[in-house]
């Protein structure tokens, strides 16, 4: 009788033993599967929003300062008539001239900016083209080319004034080698216009070179990279790919997806390249290009792979040393697999804070160490994950990618017509000549301090870093006066600074008006005229970053 109890009890207890071990193992996994599923989404997600708004605030600046190259070109024209009085032509040209050199060496990313009068009113080589330098690297003037040798259709030479102008508008050109200069480019152009005619074109160019090192720049786990397309997802550059490859024909789930869905950052998509399987998410860039980060999915299972492996190993080992144990901890073990299968479930319901108290010298509390220890990892890279995602690493302010979740809110709250909202726009003044003289780790406790100086006004919890020296502040239910307030406030911590660097940033501001207001861009760019404004005062001033010796 007794042995038939005990052969019962080992029966109940073995059969426990496998159960407990299916369901911790399984359940665990499953758990680890959706969360690092989820965190993969993320991870890729993030990553590809933040580099590409790295990318877009280049091609923003560079949108920026030919807009108000071409604000300047037509407030500065009495009349497209005066252009043929030649006297008055040089004049305004020569003005010009001198404006667009200031715009450019101001604009980080350029390497060219020109203004070309319309061949019909002044002549076919009337403008200026400033071009850096390969070998001094300063602005230098080019020997203009005559647009009419050329057919409109003759984009290394001049598709540049063609394209813009048959489009009325402002365009981003695709990459091109532009004969006259030897370099493959990337120009943002714009027609202008006075009293509805046209006047001629202003532009901005980007080595082609520059951007595609900042995209060589992007790595994502151990071989992940980022690469570029167009609209129809043929290949503009990569590592990999072939330029002009459609990279539609490595993905079943490419084949219809919408522009809509590629602004998401819920989603990747998997594709198959020379017989390996990876994943990648994409988004669009200001240009119309499409950025794309991309890693094998081996690579984003090797953890999981080698979880699943120790959680069979650990599961393993402990059925076969119960088999041996059973009769001599029939009793104790019940209450620690118990705990063991509650730690469990709880891991599996998304729940990592989980706390098992059993203390005992065996391999059930190996089980229940390992258990613990691994859920502490997974919360531990959750949330590394999610402050590498959120927080700048320079300032330890919240960064680029929490300011576009922050806006994506606003966004929200004006479509249900319930924001209540200001923007306040922060930009170092000085950073390019700090670094440029004294290097940028100087350049970097410029921005620091800003920071703090922003901070010391502001708080941290509204404070966002959305560029290299550009910051932002969203306050809510906020008046008009406390803006005033609040910007007099930080004109008083810039001025009365103590310390061995002259921090000097322009702010300004702007508060959601609904009548006028239809979305976030709009009260965010009144937001940063304003602080522009302020910016090219104090530079009139003299109120520029400044080494205090």
């Amino acid at each position: 009788m007794k042995s038939s109890i005990q052969n019962k009890i080992i029966f109940l207890i073995l059969v426990g033993i496998l159960f407990s071990s299916l369901t911790i193992g399984g359940l665990g996994i499953a758990s680890f599967r959706d969360e690092l599923d989820k965190s993969v989404v993320s991870t890729m997600n993030l990553t590809c929003q933040e580099k590409a708004e790295e990318l877009n605030n280049v091609l923003g600046r560079i949108e920026q300062s030919s807009e108000v190259m071409a604000v300047l070109a037509t407030n500065h024209l009495v009349s497209a008539e005066r252009l043929q009085d030649e006297t008055y032509r040089e004049t305004y040209m020569n003005h010009m001239c001198e404006a667009a050199y200031d715009i450019a060496i101001n604009t980080k990313g350029s390497i060219g900016i020109y203004l070309r009068l319309n061949p019909e009113i002044a002549g076919p080589t009337e403008g200026f083209y400033w071009l850096i330098d390969n070998e001094s690297g300063e602005l230098e003037l080019e020997e203009n080319t005559n647009i009419t040798q050329y057919p409109k259709d003759d984009m290394e030479h001049v598709g540049w004034y063609y394209e813009p102008v048959e489009a009325g508008h402002a365009i981003w050109m695709d990459p091109y080698e532009n004969q006259n200069t030897g370099r493959t480019i990337v120009s943002y152009a714009m027609p202008i216009f006075k009293d509805n005619q046209l006047i001629g074109i202003v532009g901005m160019d980007i080595d082609w070179l520059y951007i595609t090192h900042m995209v060589d720049e992007i790595k994502l786990y151990e071989t992940g990279y980022a690469f570029l397309t167009d609209e129809k997802f043929e290949v503009a550059y990569s590592k990999e790919f072939s330029s002009g490859t459609n990279i539609t024909g490595l993905s079943e789930d490419l084949s219809h997806v919408s522009q809509e869905e590629l602004i998401r950052n819920d989603k990747v998509y998997d594709l198959t390249f020379n017989g390996r399987e990876k994943m990648a998410a994409f988004t669009i860039l200001t240009n119309g290009k499409i950025m794309a980060v991309i890693a094998p999915k081996d690579e984003i299972n090797a953890d999981f792979n080698a979880l699943v492996c120790r959680i069979v190993a650990i599961a393993l080992a402990t059925g076969l040393v119960f088999v041996f144990i059973t009769m001599q901890i029939a009793k104790t073990i019940i209450r620690p697999l118990k705990e063991l299968d509650k730690a469990a479930q709880d891991i599996a319901q998304g729940n990592l804070d989980v706390e098992l108290n059993i203390r005992s010298n065996d391999e059930v509390g190996t089980l229940a160490q390992s258990l613990s220890e691994t859920a502490r990892q997974l919360k531990v890279k959750i949330s590394y994950i999610n402050n590498l995602a959120y927080s700048d690493k320079l300032t330890g302010v919240k960064n680029s990618t929490a300011y576009l979740q922050e806006v994506a809110f606003l966004k929200n709250d004006i479509m249900q017509k319930k924001a209540e909202f200001s923007v306040f726009v922060i930009d170092a003044n000085g950073l390019k000549y700090i670094n440029d003289n004294f290097g940028h780790e100087i350049g970097n406790e410029l921005i620091i301090k800003v920071t703090q100086m922003i901070a010391e006004v502001f708080g941290e919890e509204n404070l966002y870093r959305i560029g290299g020296d550009e910051f932002a502040v969203i306050l809510h239910d906020i008046t008009e006066e406390e803006c005033e307030n609040y910007c007099k406030s930080f004109d008083e911590v810039v001025e009365h600074q103590k310390g061995k660097i002259w921090a000097s940033a322009s702010i300004g501001y702007a508060s959601y008006n609904k009548k006028m207001d239809s979305t976030y861009e709009s009260v965010f760019n009144r937001a940063d005229e304003d602080m522009y404004d302020k910016k090219v005062r104090m530079k009139a001033m003299g109120k520029n970053s400044r080494i205090i010796e």
